[in-house]
């Protein structure tokens, strides 16, 4: 008798345990798809942002992202993610939470990398001035950031293809506001194909 009430109270803490952890995750994730979101726009509108804004920019996005993952990690949230049917949320919050930090942390700064490589040059200085702040040409700056150009394209295209088979969980997905989640990454990857165009479009000129 007390040893199963022992193992009910355990169930019944490591249940709070995963939502809360879990909704924690998911709060993290939406201040993240969203700061990502405002950041893709800004790159494909060509926004003046500095170099210094936009690391300053994807170091905030990655902390929400990794917090959103550490979170998510660990035995119980694993096992929990096996249930049958309730599973499902812990599952797809885990899943998104790995899914957008590597999108963070390994893609976003390439991409940063290449967005800055395909600024305008600075203007070269008259001659006689000397040589500092010489303008670069677009296919010299281009070739110094080739495996950068590699990594984003990988990481986009990892990204969109784990966005595309994440499972909104039906009805109990929508219970538990992981739908708007799962919708909020969709949108995401919908809009990083502006992204990786540009990528697409710098690798081109390389292969010239």
């Amino acid at each position: 008798m007390v040893a199963a009430a022992v193992v009910a109270l355990l169930g019944v803490a490591a249940t709070v345990w995963t939502v809360v952890r879990g909704r924690l995750a998911q709060a993290h994730l939406r201040v993240a798809q969203t700061q990502l979101a405002q950041l893709e726009r800004g790159l494909s509108a060509g926004r003046g942002l500095s170099v210094g804004q936009l690391h300053r920019t994807t170091e905030a996005i990655a902390r929400e992202t990794t917090a959103a993952r550490r979170l998510t990690q660990g035995p119980v949230f694993a096992v929990a993610g096996r249930v049958p049917l309730v599973g499902c949320p812990v599952h797809t919050t885990r899943s998104l939470a790995v899914a957008v930090d590597d999108l963070a942390v390994v893609g976003l700064p390439a991409v940063v990398t290449v967005g800055a490589a395909l600024r305008p040059a600075v203007p070269a200085v008259p001659a006689g001035a000397g040589t500092a702040g010489a303008g670069t040409g677009l296919l010299p700056r281009l070739a110094g950031v080739r495996g950068s150009i590699d990594t984003a394209r990988t990481a986009l295209e990892q990204f969109r293809q784990r966005a595309a088979r994440t499972s909104t969980c039906g009805a109990i997905g929508r219970l538990v506001g992981i739908q708007e989640a799962v919708a909020q990454a969709w949108r995401l990857s919908a809009a990083l194909a502006r992204t990786a165009q540009m990528l697409d479009l710098a690798g081109g000129l390389l292969r010239r």
